[in-house]
């Protein structure tokens, strides 16, 4: 399992937006089309993330979904963040957790095969793993998310680590 920590450039953390509309209470947002949330450590990390998506990795933001609905036999569970290519379908798979353990794989894993998105990716403030769907109950990791090429089509992907120049390490 690669434990690479995740590195957030100050250029992401200046683009959150916080607005407090209630004394004690803070919220976050990361781009105007997503509505702001409640900004807990889970929150701020996913805020993070789709920002990343949008600015290192290229994907278009009108493409990127919070919360998104996947059916889990009789329920309907949400995951956290989903790029999705055409008619909708999930292409990329990505769950917040405050911890990476066996559980928040076995989830991830799951949301992969119930939806066939393509990749999938674990995150926390400290632990950044991507898995490949490789069909079925078979996946393999990847030492980081593909690159959209930045058009709509976003299944034609590029492949290269992306390390920001400036790294911000967030304390464990």
């Amino acid at each position: 399992m690669n434990n690479r920590h995740l590195f957030l450039s100050p250029e992401l953390l200046s683009r959150l937006r916080f607005t407090q509309p209630e004394e004690g209470v803070y919220y976050v947002q990361s781009v105007p089309s997503q509505k702001p949330r409640r900004a807990l450590p889970e929150e701020i990390i996913r805020q993070l993330l789709i920002l990343s998506l949008i600015h290192q990795y290229c994907y278009p933001e009108n493409r990127i979904k919070v919360e998104f609905p996947a059916q889990m036999g009789r329920t309907k569970k949400r995951a956290d963040v989903v790029v999705v290519g055409e008619r909708d379908k999930a292409h990329l798979i990505t769950e917040v957790k405050q911890k990476i353990d066996q559980d928040a794989l076995d989830q991830l894993r799951s949301y992969l095969m119930v939806t066939g998105a393509s990749y999938g990716a674990a995150v926390s403030a400290h632990e950044f793993i991507c898995l490949k769907s490789e069909g079925g109950n078979s996946d393999r990791e990847l030492a980081d998310l593909p690159l959209s090429n930045g058009g709509e089509d976003i299944l034609e992907m590029n492949y290269r680590p992306v390390v920001p120049q400036k790294l911000l390490l967030l304390p464990h």
